[in-house]
């Protein structure tokens, strides 16, 4: 427990000393919500059980979980293949910290760094349009955080386990980025894409994601179909585990 520990004050550091990584994790996302709330913020979005609310508060919700997809896709992936062409793997085995802490320190560290963005989030989305959380709603919208970012990390890790050069894993990472953020409900609402990407989104790990804590920031529940999305993410947890693990042992 205490090496996990100093793993995790070490890589917490690590992410906030870091210029570049504030830049990307705190400036990006903000000015994204910014930009699509001041141009589409006039819109009103429907939601269950309610009239509807404005575009810049329903996007509040979306630019957390592109976080987490920016997060899990490119920065795990791309870490996990830096290290592994460098050696850091073999030589976390011949230190007394298991390679599991290690992990799961970089992990949590991501995890935190995802929540601070969501503080970021609310506090503009208050300042600026007006959005107002419920603080009775933060237990449900934390666990979904840390649902989302498990999901994001493992399909990372999934990326990162077949491929051992950074230069095809950011290719496919950015990709995948690309098409979760915007054909999956996330930065624009599923009524206005061609009916084919509204069959198949709610299929995608993002999608079920951000109706979860949409659901969960904006009302306090689960959404329409909790349990499905639910069992959807975990799935996705269990099958990007065995298929990282899987290519892992082929690499090496």
């Amino acid at each position: 427990m205490r090496r996990f520990i100093t793993e995790f004050r070490f890589f917490i550091i690590l992410a906030f000393r870091s210029r570049t990584l504030l830049f990307f994790s705190l400036l990006v996302p903000t000015g994204s919500l910014l930009l699509f709330g001041f141009v589409f913020g006039q819109n009103v979005i429907p939601l269950p059980g309610s009239g509807g609310v404005s575009y810049s508060v329903w996007l509040l919700p979306g630019i957390i979980v592109m976080n987490m997809i920016a997060s899990g896709l490119m920065g795990n992936s791309t870490a996990m293949i830096t290290w592994r062409e460098r050696g850091i793997f073999r030589r976390i085995l011949v230190t007394p910290t298991a390679p599991w802490e290690v992990m799961l320190a970089r992990a949590c560290t991501q995890v935190l760094v995802i929540v601070v963005q969501t503080i970021v989030a609310i506090i503009v989305g208050s300042l600026v349009f007006h959005f107002t959380f419920n603080p009775l709603y933060t237990p449900l919208t934390l666990l979904f955080i840390v649902l989302g970012s498990a999901v994001f990390l493992l399909l990372g890790q999934v990326i990162a386990s077949f491929t051992d050069r950074v230069e095809i894993g950011n290719i496919i990472s950015q990709g995948l980025y690309i098409l979760l953020t915007f054909l999956t409900g996330i930065l624009l609402p599923l009524q206005i894409l061609p009916a084919i990407v509204s069959k198949i989104a709610p299929f995608t790990p993002s999608y079920m994601v951000a109706e979860l804590l949409r659901s969960a920031m904006l009302q306090g529940n689960a959404g329409s179909a909790p349990l499905a999305d639910i069992v959807g993410c975990l799935l996705y947890c269990a099958a990007a585990l065995g298929l990282s693990a899987a290519f892992f042992r082929m690499l090496r």
